[in-house]
Formats: structure tokens, C-alpha cells, sequence
């Protein structure tokens, strides 16, 4: 009681902690969306939505002759602590440390500072007819353009960062792509110093041999192959898979982003989390399974298409 009046209890930390549950129930199912990304963004309209709120409350509270609550109790202000400290870890996490990346976030982009571009081309190595090609990148786009010739053409173009333009120079110099041959066929792999995969972003292109099987992966980019005649298998964690005219079984992988296939002659196995997908003039039959949350298209699969997904 206060002054003879019954003190109104206040609601907006309940609603708070409501709202906070629903976006993080919203982002189990729906993992693209960017919930920490979004939150760095625009943590300051919940207090102006809490604030706003609070007025409301106190004014409900005079007219109904009730003595209006306190500005902040103690449970609210434990919660707007909790609200400001998350915000000030996130924004000291993507500003002051280099390369960190928080739960869904795309991690493609290299951290602010001096970058340096810098593109090498390989020496072309002859391939053995039928033998696999492995290539492999930590951060970068690969796209893969396969002919009728029997080599591995290999172009790189690098980006490094750094906080000054010597020290990217130098990290560019000591970043490499290697194209070499071993007992599964031909693989090629990236070659960077430890502790600077964040700070390295390499994009392939690269000609192969049609006959050749293609095994393609990265951690941060996207994948592209067209007019390979053989099986191929591409996989990323964040990035699109675009996939057209080939001559055998298609698999591809993502765990954020779209896949496209087209013209696939034999089967096709989509599988991951993200968006859009496409599957169109397929021989064999098509597969998808997982979490996509785009529109799926399937088009021209006469042997079927299986879907499986939670």
C-alpha cells in the first residue's frame, strides 16, 4: 500500500522474457534466421518498446486511482544488465576481435582493416583420364568450369586483411593454393599460415578435364560447377551450390544458402539447412532432406523425387 492506494504490479519483465523466448523458439525452427546479427542491430527498441510500455502501465494506473509502480525494479533491472551486457559482448566481439563469428552469422565477410587482392595463376598439370579432383578452400567462392582438354588450370585471386597495408601484403605473399597429384587422383588445397584462415579469403576458378569426378569444399563460400561429365559432390557450411550439366550423380551440401541443380543425368542428393532450392531436368531420381525454408522447385524428374524433412 502506498498512500492509501494499492501499488499496480508491473508486467514488462514477464512480456520481455516472453518476447526473448518466442525469437529464440522462432530461430530452432527457422535457422537462417540471423538472431544474434539482428540483435546487435536493433537491441535498442526493446527499451524503447520496454520505456514506452512503462508509460502506459503508470498512466493505466493513475486513471484506475492506483499508485504507479517504480521507474525499474529489481528483477527488471537484473534483465535490462543482462540486455546491455549482451549487446556491449556482441559489439565488442565483431569490432575489436578479428575473424570472430557468433551463431548465425554468414562468417563471409573479412574482418575491417586493409585488405590486399592479389591473383596467381598455377602451373598446369596434366590429368590422368577418370581420376577425381578434390579441391578444397577454407574461405572463398570456388567455380569450376569443366572441357574437353586433359589439364588442371588453376587461377587464384586472394584477399588478405590486416591493420596495415604491409602486413596484408605479407600475408598475401605467405597465403597459397597447392594443386598436386596423390593416390586418389588430384587435389587442391589451400596452403595459409596458422592462425590467419580468417583473415585469408581465397577464391578458385578452376578447368578440368569433363571426365573427371569432382569433389568440391568450403567453409565460407560458394560453389559453382557447369559441364562436368562425371559424378560431382560439393559441400559448404555457408554459401550457395549452383550445380548445371552433368553427366552423372549430384551431391550437394549447405548449411546456410540456396542449391540449384540443373541437368543432371544420373541422381541428385540435395541435403543441409537453407533456402531456396532447385532441382530441374534430372535422369535419375532426386532426393532433398533437411531444413529449407525457401521456395523448392522440382521440375522434369520423371524417375521421382523424395522429400524429408522434420
Amino acid at each position: 500500500m502506498s498512500n492509501g492506494r494499492h501499488r499496480r504490479g508491473s508486467r514488462i519483465g514477464g512480456v520481455v522474457l516472453i518476447l526473448v523466448g518466442v525469437v529464440f523458439l522462432l530461430h530452432n525452427f527457422r535457422p537462417d534466421i540471423r538472431v544474434w546479427a539482428y540483435f546487435e542491430q536493433w537491441w535498442p527498441v526493446l527499451l524503447i518498446v520496454w520505456g514506452v510500455a512503462r508509460l502506459i502501465e503508470n498512466m493505466v494506473a493513475r486513471r484506475s486511482g492506483q499508485a504507479p509502480g517504480p521507474v525499474l525494479t529489481g528483477g527488471e533491472f537484473f534483465v535490462l544488465l543482462l540486455v546491455l551486457g549482451a549487446a556491449g559482448a556482441i559489439s565488442l566481439g565483431h569490432r575489436v576481435i578479428p575473424g570472430i563469428h557468433l551463431p548465425g552469422d554468414m562468417g563471409e565477410d573479412l574482418p575491417f582493416g586493409v585488405h590486399t587482392e592479389v591473383t596467381e595463376e598455377l602451373p598446369t598439370l596434366k590429368a590422368q583420364s577418370n581420376s577425381l579432383i578434390s579441391i578444397e578452400t577454407n574461405r572463398g567462392d570456388i567455380s569450376v568450369q569443366a572441357s574437353d582438354d586433359d589439364e588442371i588450370r588453376v587461377v587464384v585471386k586472394k584477399t588478405a586483411f590486416a591493420f596495415d597495408e604491409d602486413s596484408a601484403n605479407k600475408l598475401a605473399r605467405a597465403s597459397s593454393v597447392s594443386l598436386t597429384q596423390t593416390s586418389r587422383g588430384y587435389e587442391v588445397r589451400p596452403q595459409i599460415r596458422e592462425g590467419s584462415f580468417e583473415r585469408v579469403r581465397l577464391n578458385l576458378e578452376i578447368h578440368v578435364p569433363r571426365n573427371s569426378p569432382l569433389e568440391l569444399k568450403s567453409q565460407y563460400g560458394n560453389l559453382s560447377v557447369e559441364d562436368a561429365g562425371v559424378s560431382v559432390s560439393a559441400t559448404t557450411r555457408r554459401g550457395t551450390v549452383e550445380i548445371r550439366q552433368t553427366g552423372g550423380d549430384v551431391r550437394a551440401e549447405t548449411l546456410r544458402g540456396d542449391i540449384r541443380i540443373v541437368g543432371a543425368k544420373g541422381n541428385v542428393h540435395v541435403s543441409g539447412h537453407g533456402s531456396e532450392v532447385e532441382v530441374a531436368d534430372v535422369g535419375g531420381d532426386a532426393t532433398i532432406e533437411g531444413e529449407f525454408f525457401g521456395p523448392i522447385r522440382v521440375r522434369n524428374v520423371p524417375r521421382g523425387t523424395r522429400f524429408v524433412s522434420s
